[in-house]
């Protein structure tokens, strides 16, 4: 989660690019966001074994993979809704999202019924995954889009709060700070 986080900064970029420039304030807002997310991870208990080395390299490939997508997605999908429907642009994002699953599908030779028992789950997942692409592309027609993307990228975060809160799984004060510094550079940012 925190490589795949990393798409907002290539966002916040793309944006600068297309003509949204940013204050020194707004860019230190966006290094306290990080600041905090690094420390928040880097204090995460790790118990990799060697034999988890190789998974984890290739997470770690997945995990850049999937950052540079979503900048991309998110960088195209906020220029494309300031000349199109919002909801003409998520549907063609879903829908091409399908062919290239699909076809990743056959490439890899992965049996789509196999997951016949999960479909349920799954859809929530997929109306949900649906619902925050719609709320982030619909902010393209806002100043500082980026900032939605930045945003976005917190879903780590904001699961390893979660999981402190409700499965009560232990966090040191350090990476309570670090939830503080993530939560005010992104208030900071919506001001």
């Amino acid at each position: 989660a925190p490589i795949i986080a990393t798409f907002s900064i290539l966002s916040i970029i793309w944006g600068m690019i297309q003509g949204n420039p940013q204050t020194i304030w707004q860019l230190l807002a966006v290094a306290a966001v990080f600041g905090g997310l690094f420390v928040v991870v880097s204090l995460a208990n790790s118990d990799d074994t060697g034999a988890e080395t190789t998974k984890r390299t290739q997470a770690i490939g997945w995990a850049a993979l999937a950052a540079i997508s979503f900048a991309l997605t998110f960088g195209l999908g906020h220029s494309t809704v300031r000349i199109a429907p919002e909801m003409m642009t998520i549907l063609i994002t879903r829908f091409v999202a399908a062919l290239c699953l699909a076809g990743l599908m056959m490439v890899l030779r992965v049996p789509l019924l196999d997951a016949r028992r999960e479909w349920k789950i799954l859809t929530v997942m997929g109306a949900l995954d649906a619902l925050a692409l719609a709320c982030v592309l619909s902010a393209g027609n806002l100043p500082n889009a980026s900032y939605a993307s930045l945003a976005s990228s917190l879903f780590g975060m904001v699961t390893i709060v979660l999981a402190a809160l409700f499965l009560r799984e232990r966090m040191a004060v350090l990476q309570w700070v670090g939830v503080c510094i993530i939560f005010a550079g992104i208030g900071y940012l919506a001001i």
